[in-house]
């Protein structure tokens, strides 16, 4: 339970899987992008600064945690504190590719990001119970 001095946690996840449904940020997988392979930067005033992310595994839940989300995911709280004090432009890069202009909303109701978009796509939201921070599937 909440109490009006607990803080609040805002939580930024993203997968990344090919279009034949190769999990891209797992260690294994054939074309994988590595933690070091990845950058994740948001503009400061005139200077791009990276923000810290971890790779989290595939987990498990439901009652018994019976059901399990099968991929891993770039995962930040960082970014959301940022987009929260008012910083919007944000960029992640995969290998040595261009980065990519990454945008989102925060919706303070339920503490997620929304309207994902990389590259100005808009990014689909996996099928997890809503009570659960929102995932989102970058195909490449």
């Amino acid at each position: 339970m909440l109490c009006g001095c607990s803080p609040v946690d805002y939580y930024f996840n993203l997968s990344v899987i090919s279009a034949d449904h190769t999990d891209l940020l797992a260690p294994n997988a054939s074309g994988a992008y590595t933690r070091d392979q990845i950058e994740i930067t948001y503009k400061d005033g005139s200077k791009i600064k990276s923000l810290d992310f971890a790779i989290t595994p595939p987990f498990s839940y439901g009652p018994g945690a019976d059901m399990k989300y099968g991929f891993y995911k770039i995962y930040s709280s960082r970014i959301m504190q940022l987009r929260l004090s008012g910083k919007t432009e944000f960029y992640i890069r995969f290998g040595d590719t261009e980065p990519l202009p990454l945008s989102f909303d925060i919706n303070k109701n339920n503490y997620d990001a929304e309207n994902v978009k990389i590259d100005n796509k808009p990014l689909t939201k996996a099928e997890i119970p809503v009570d659960y921070a929102a995932i989102w599937i970058l195909i490449k």
